[in-house]
Order: C-alpha cells, then structure tokens, then sequence
C-alpha cells in the first residue's frame, strides 16, 4: 500500500528542491529575503553590550555599549543611545549620549543630537544637527588603533587636500587659516 520505488522518492526529491527554489524566488520577487541589517525597533530597549557582525539600524533605545567594528551602525530619528556606539562608519539622525568611534566616517544629521566624544578620521555635521562635546579627527589615535588596529581607515589624500595647500603668486605654499577649514569642506572652482 505505501510502497514507494525508487523512482518515486526521486521524484519527491526533485519536487522538493523546486519547491525550495520557487519559494526562495518569491521571497527575492516580494523583498522578504535577508537584507543583512539588523533592527531595534521603536518599541524595543535594550540594556547591556551588543555586538555584531553586519549592519545595525537603532529605532528604539539602547543603553550600553554598540560594537559593529566591521559594519554600519545608524540611528534613526526616534532611536536612542546611551553608551558608546562604535563601528567602521557611523550615521546618527536621533539622539546619543555618549562616545562615537568610527575607522571610517562620523555622519550627524540635521535634527540629530549628540552629547559626548567623537572619534574618526572623517565627520560629517549637517546643518541643524546639534552637537556637544569633543571630536578627535587624529587618524593616528591609539583608540582607534586599539579598537580597529589594521581595519584602520587611513585618509588618502584627496584633490581637496590638494586645493587647501594652494601656491600663492609668489610660489610658496599658503596654509588655509584653522577657521576656514572649520567653515565647510566643499570647495567652488
């Protein structure tokens, strides 16, 4: 009565594995499929040290210690931190209280808010964003190399590096004055 041949459960084998495959198409086809990013939620809070290995996106609250060493970390406009945040490249949009350490880049949104320490070779601070506290941009900081060590971004010099050291018309270099470069990092031609 439930004798299967060979044949049969090879038939079984093969509808399975399609089933499989039509399955995990439609999750690409309808965007269910992992995106690689974490998420705390606007309703959740988390307390203690959080450690990852892919990108995090914050919503809800956390109080404690965010490590993404090789990752993004964002914090959206209603997410919350309270601790140090530390990742390759950070972008914060809602409210920190605390330290900021990035091997890569430091971005704070208009209407963002950040209380504490920044640590990274590059920042970005948007008009409206309000911030507080100390930024070490040194590339050559021991935490830096403590936390990132080799992973290290280390800057490269850019056509901007080039344009701020201009020679004068008496071909010497001129040095742009430490308010200038404080005043925006884009340059007209």
């Amino acid at each position: 009565m439930f004798n299967k041949s060979k044949s049969d459960s090879s038939l079984s084998e093969a509808s399975t594995a399609h089933a499989r495959e039509s399955s995990s198409d439609m999750a690409s086809a309808s965007g269910r499929e992992p995106s690689g990013r974490a998420l705390i939620g606007s309703r959740t809070q988390v307390t203690g040290e959080i450690l990852g290995d892919e990108n995090l996106h914050i919503e809800g609250t956390v109080i404690g210690t965010v490590t993404f060493r090789h990752h993004t970390v964002s914090i959206g406009p209603e997410g919350r931190v309270e601790g140090d945040v530390i990742g390759h490249s950070l972008s914060v949009s809602g409210h920190v209280e605390g330290r900021l350490i990035a091997a890569q880049s430091v971005t704070v949104h208009a209407g963002a808010s950040v209380e504490g320490e920044i640590h990274s070779p590059g920042l970005i601070l948007k008009e409206g964003a309000a911030f507080q506290g100390t930024v070490d941009m040194n590339p050559h900081n021991p935490l830096l190399d403590d936390i990132f060590g080799n992973d290290m971004v280390k800057p490269r010099q850019t056509s901007l590096d080039n344009d701020l050291s201009c020679a004068s018309a008496e071909g010497e270099a001129e040095q742009p004055d430490e308010m200038s470069l404080l005043q925006g990092s884009e340059k007209s031609v």
